[in-house]
């Protein structure tokens, strides 16, 4: 199998039994207050893309069409846009002249219909000859959230399991923690290993400061 992005040539299974270690001590990492070791989160994932693969195939679009594997993919959930369509702070979604907005500080972005489609992602991943994708919810992550982060996490695992669920061969997850509560982030780890089977972690900045 391929990474994409990586020029790593890997067999697969190679790194499974690697795989615990890499997560536990990137985990401990990042709640110490050391956000800059991306590049471990990198070797995860790729370490992770290695996973066996189900054979079983439910029609084309959940057909894997090589080993490719895609270290890294967002997607915006619909259970998470409309949760921001509620919001009266930042992060916050709106809609003006048939255009949805996503608004995070001075970051103002559109969000097409496209960027929720599960069914785009996966005729892009055919287009591009990618077997599987390593996905997870586009920004914002929990850390934007405030107080909120814990339960917008659920919201974005629940989402991001619901997925994978329909099309196992072709997404594995990767959870977005809330970090700004170490003990909250705990346990969603242990959540979203156990029950929801999502097998490593994106980190998208720095919880004290949400610097892009």
């Amino acid at each position: 199998m391929r990474a994409t992005g990586s020029g790593l040539a890997y067999n697969s299974g190679r790194f499974a039994t690697a795989v615990g270690v890499l997560l536990a001590g990137f985990l401990f990492s990042a709640l110490d207050g050391d956000y800059s070791r991306v590049g471990a989160l990198c070797a995860i994932v790729y370490a992770l893309g290695a996973l066996p693969i189900a054979n079983a195939h439910t029609g084309p679009a959940d057909r894997m069409t090589s080993g490719i594997v895609d270290c890294q993919s967002h997607l915006f959930f619909p259970e998470v846009i409309e949760l921001m369509r509620k919001r009266k702070t930042d992060p916050l979604v709106y809609d003006r002249d048939g255009t949805t907005y996503l608004k995070m500080g001075d970051w103002l972005r559109r969000v097409p219909p496209q960027y929720l489609s599960v069914e785009v992602k996966l005729a892009s991943m055919n287009k591009s000859g990618i077997g599987i994708t390593l996905l997870s919810n586009n920004d914002p992550g929990p850390e934007w959230f405030g107080d909120d982060g814990p339960a917008v996490a659920q919201v974005v695992h629940d989402s991001l399991a619901s997925v994978i669920a329909k099309y196992p061969t072709r997404f594995r997850g990767l959870c977005t923690l809330p970090l700004q509560n170490e003990a909250t982030a705990s346990a969603e780890l242990d959540r979203c290993v156990k029950k929801l089977g999502l097998v490593g972690i994106l980190l998208y900045t720095q919880p004290t400061t949400r610097s892009r």
